[in-house]
């Protein structure tokens, strides 16, 4: 649903500025939010071009301030063949416009271990070659084809995002999470469990 996209996106920016990132939300729906607030029928009519209107959900700066990542950001109910096609059509036109752009991926139904992280959420960097989309996953001398591409073969959070600075919070902050996906999960959206989750999400330590 879209409350819990939006959900997905506050928990993933609270996860990564927790860690020492700094997160600049990038994307339209934030940059001219009185556009798209005029509903689906005028916004439509307004017809922006392409390059703004899929531009990614944030600008992430790692702490030592020396790479950047366009971070779109996707909640899904599971991964499956359907999950990948229905992305596919949202990610393909946005890379060719944006050229690299790093997704990070949230599923509500975990896949492995439950309770792991990895179970739930993972990453991997998206590109165009040869008239495909293709991301970078695990560690590789290539691109894998997207509709190809497997859960497990997409890169776990700690892979990209596990400075230094942030090993010490990084188990709690895991949980944290985790902890927040399962709010959206059980469809407490507006109740006590998702308000806790988000307010332990939001400690430092």
């Amino acid at each position: 649903t879209d409350a819990a996209g939006k959900i997905t996106e506050a928990a993933v920016r609270t996860f990564l500025e927790s860690g020492g990132y700094t997160v600049v939300p990038y994307g339209v729906e934030y940059t001219l939010k009185p556009i798209t607030d005029l509903g689906y029928l005028k916004y439509s009519q307004i017809n922006l071009d392409q390059l703004i209107s899929s531009a990614p959900d944030f600008f992430v700066l790692d702490p030592d301030q020396r790479h950047y990542w366009l971070t779109e950001v996707k909640w899904c109910c599971c991964w499956n063949e359907t999950t990948r096609e229905r992305l596919r059509a949202v990610f393909e036109p946005q890379t060719r416009c944006w050229r690299r752009v790093f997704a990070v991926l949230a599923i509500r139904d975990g896949h492995g271990v439950q309770g792991e992280l990895h179970s739930h959420i993972r990453c991997g960097q998206l590109v165009v070659e040869n008239d495909k989309l293709k991301v970078w996953a695990n560690e590789g001398p290539e691109a894998h084809d997207w509709d190809n591409i497997r859960w497990e073969d997409l890169r776990t959070m700690d892979c990209i995002f596990g400075a230094k600075r942030a090993e010490r919070t990084w188990k709690s902050r895991c949980a944290r999470f985790v902890e927040t996906i399962r709010a959206i999960r059980d469809g407490d959206l507006d109740g006590g469990g998702l308000r806790k989750a988000h307010k332990a999400l939001r400690r430092k330590r």
